[in-house]
């Protein structure tokens, strides 16, 4: 008797661990799949309704499924982890860009007898920078294509990040190597 009077008091104890167990996993599970949720698709495919069985129903079984779930979830979030990286030093680049840009419109920049040489050497430090906008955009090119095989869309503000970035390759492309050496023979008849 005293013996199920132990097994009991220690089933109600694991049940009140799980109480606060569960719902701190859920909150780490939450963060997880925000953070998918903010590059990606794919959470759209997976089953997520463990996070819905109430609190009465807890048990260690819910725990565990809970457990496999976030198992699975940083798993995921380390295929692409890599990718958002990328993305982000992407992003920074593009500002740098901007900023370029507008330092290039100001044609004080030249005539400035007090800033000018800051100036002219954050432009050439901003060129610099800028320059790795395409070595960024070939590694990201094909990371992104293989983890949207297996995972699901790659989605920055909510645009398909893939096809915008082959959008802006096509546009940046020199023109065609066709068109270039039909100039050339051309030019040689």
């Amino acid at each position: 008797a005293a013996q199920e009077q132990y097994i009991a008091q220690l089933q109600e104890e694991v049940k009140m661990k799980l109480q606060s167990l569960i719902p701190a996993l859920r909150e780490e599970i939450g963060q997880v799949c925000e953070y998918m949720n903010t590059y990606c698709t794919t959470l759209q495919a997976w089953d997520l309704g463990v996070l819905v069985v109430p609190p009465e129903l807890f048990s260690m079984e819910v725990f565990e499924q809970h457990n496999q779930l976030f198992e699975q979830l940083r798993q995921a979030k380390a295929q692409l982890d890599p990718i958002v990286a990328l993305v982000n030093e992407r992003e920074h680049l593009l500002e740098l860009q901007k900023e370029l840009e507008s330092i290039m419109k100001d044609p004080s920049r030249y005539t400035d007898r007090r800033n000018s040489n800051k100036i002219l050497n954050r432009q050439r430090a901003l060129e610099r920078e800028v320059k790795r906008i395409p070595l960024v955009d070939k590694q990201l090119i094909p990371l992104i294509g293989d983890y949207e095989l297996h995972n699901g869309e790659i989605v920055v503000n909510g645009e398909p990040y893939l096809r915008m970035l082959k959008e802006e390759e096509e546009a940046y492309k020199p023109r065609s190597t066709i068109s270039s050496i039909h100039s050339r023979t051309s030019i040689r008849r």
